[in-house]
């Protein structure tokens, strides 16, 4: 039997093998500002991918979403390069270790947000998304289920069900997709309000 902490080590390092490629790009995380922030960013990242992949042309993107600014158009071209270049299933993983990289250095400044604040439920979002996407990589780097979810806490051993699951079902980069909309539904649902 393999050993199981191996597969939790290799999902981490592949997630730090992909920060430097994604800070070449200037992806606009800032540094720490807030889990909010870091949230908020990683979410529109993740709905442009998920709608380059859908086919919608940048140029479209660009003329109708609304309020966009320049910056933002911007990153809409930075992101339809960045999948050119890398494909989309490196774009996606990028986007989360930026984002997870980002929620990181809040706490490392700000510690742990007081349960149900605002910050409290981006910071909770923040941490979901990282646990669901170190599960992808460590079944992408070929863990085998069983051995991932007895080093999970009970409530993400579902979690891990579901991933394996799907990437059965369908494709890494529609499970990429869905983890993104799975995040977007966390950060919507905000009992604070």
């Amino acid at each position: 039997m393999r050993n199981p902490w191996r597969i939790l080590l290799m999902a981490t390092l592949a997630l730090m093998a992909a920060l430097p490629l994604q800070a070449r790009e200037g992806a606009g995380f800032p540094s720490g500002a807030s889990y909010e922030a870091c949230s908020m960013i990683a979410s529109q990242y993740l709905t442009t991918i998920q709608l380059l992949q859908k086919g919608f042309d940048p140029e479209v993107l660009r003329e109708t979403l609304p309020g966009l600014t320049d910056p933002g158009a911007r990153r809409i071209d930075s992101l339809q390069k960045q999948i050119e270049r890398s494909g989309i299933i490196e774009t996606y993983s990028g986007v989360n270790a930026r984002y997870a990289r980002c929620a990181s250095k809040v706490h490392e400044q700000r510690g742990q947000p007081e349960p149900g604040t605002r910050q409290h439920h981006f910071y909770v979002c923040a941490g979901e998304n990282k646990v669901r996407y170190e599960i992808l990589l460590a079944a992408l780097a070929g863990g085998q289920p069983d051995e991932i979810r007895e080093q999970l806490a009970p409530p993400h051993r579902e979690v891990a069900t579901r991933i394996f699951q799907r990437l059965r079902e369908s494709n890494t980069d529609v499970v990429f997709s869905e983890l993104a909309s799975e995040l977007k539904v966390c950060l919507k649902n905000d009992p604070a309000g």
